[in-house]
């Protein structure tokens, strides 16, 4: 393989084998290590995304379809009894899966707590908005703009600028603010929690998305006919401090500061 460049797609076909392969040899062993993956995964911290992850990632495997939104009608919408199905027929995928996110946290740990002794503090980046296709939004359709179908209603971008005469459309579907306030932003706090349990501080993508942001309808070729919407603003960074603590975030912006930007900048 090149030594200069990474070819991502070579790479994964080499080690995902491999990781798949220690991942079995994981789960029919009964040492230490195989109690460790059991206190792992039913910590409430990790049981909170990891079960979820594990059956989308189970779905997607069977199902030829490019977008949750488009699975037959029972998985799409979470029906208990064709998720048990699933959960049955693909136990094995669900149980490698889990493996996989337990090696992977158990290595990066090492490496993370290597660092910390070192007195390096490993930054992690994190996107404002989160994938369509994701077990992100499909087992948290109420915290996003959404039709009954499971397709968005709105769409994230921003407007025209010097970047683009048409905008920038990045077609990730966008919060529901006032139904994630309603639940105590808890799909934040979570997010952030994740956060700092692998990075000691880390830079959100389009920050100032969180005060206002742009709001394209999902129909659009481009992102000219979006409009401003307000965002959650304080409400959310008080709840993520009453729940996380004191938290280190790098706030990325890349435009002129704006009555929007000084206000966020405020309250973080």
């Amino acid at each position: 393989m090149p030594v200069k460049r990474i070819d991502f797609t070579t790479v994964a076909k080499v080690k995902e084998p491999l990781i798949a392969k220690a991942a079995k040899r994981l789960l029919n062993s009964k040492g230490e290590l195989n109690r460790e993956l059991q206190v792992f995964q039913s910590s409430p911290e990790i049981l909170g995304w990891l079960e979820e992850a594990a059956l989308f990632a189970a779905i997607d495997n069977t199902v030829d379809a490019c977008s949750w939104s488009d699975w037959p009608q029972p998985l799409r919408d979470r029906h208990l009894v064709a998720l048990e199905v699933v959960y049955q027929n693909q136990k094995e995928f669900i149980d490698v899966f889990i493996a996989q996110q337990f090696l992977f946290q158990r290595q990066w740990q090492a490496v993370h707590n290597y660092a910390q002794k070192k007195g390096i503090r490993i930054i992690g980046d994190m996107p404002i908005y989160v994938g369509g296709h994701s077990a992100d939004v499909w087992a948290n359709r109420s915290q996003f703009q959404l039709n009954r179908a499971g397709r968005p209603t709105l769409v994230s971008g921003v407007p025209p600028d010097a970047f683009s005469n048409t905008g920038q459309l990045w077609g990730s579907p966008l919060y529901d603010w006032k139904n994630m306030e309603r639940e105590g932003f808890s799909w934040w706090v979570q997010r952030m929690k994740r956060a700092f349990d692998l990075f000691d501080e880390f830079r959100i993508d389009h920050f100032r998305g969180l005060s206002g942001y742009w709001a394209v309808p999902a129909e659009s070729e481009t992102a000219m006919e979006g409009t401003w919407k307000v965002g959650p603003r304080e409400a959310l960074f008080n709840a993520i401090s009453k729940a996380v603590g004191k938290i280190d975030i790098i706030a990325e912006d890349l435009v002129r500061f704006s009555i929007d930007h000084i206000y966020i900048f405020i309250f973080s």
